[in-house]
């Protein structure tokens, strides 16, 4: 089982492959912004992206922010080892390449 420290190095390498900006909260738990996303990605658009093993759920002040996040219109999305594997990261990384 992929941990989520191990798809954010791959989501990270990605990221460098499309030359996109990233930038990484080392634990928002301590922020002002509890469970604002892991990612915040800018290429040609922004999107913001929450990281978790399979088949974990995001936590309250996560889905918080997630619904906050939608209804400003900001590309949300919640990337599971899955998406990795199944290229659908790396074709949303793709799509925003500079």
């Amino acid at each position: 089982m992929m941990l989520e420290a191990e798809l954010q190095a791959k989501v990270l390498d990605l990221c460098k492959k499309y030359r996109s900006r990233v930038f990484h909260s080392t634990d928002s738990r301590k922020d002002i912004g509890a469970g604002y996303p892991d990612l915040t990605i800018v290429g040609k658009s922004l999107l913001m992206a929450e990281l978790k093993q399979q088949y974990t759920n995001l936590s309250v002040p996560q889905t918080s922010w997630k619904y906050a996040l939608k209804a400003a219109g900001v590309a949300y999305y919640l990337w599971h080892p899955s998406d990795l594997t199944d290229g659908i990261i790396e074709i949303m990384l793709k799509s925003i390449a500079v």
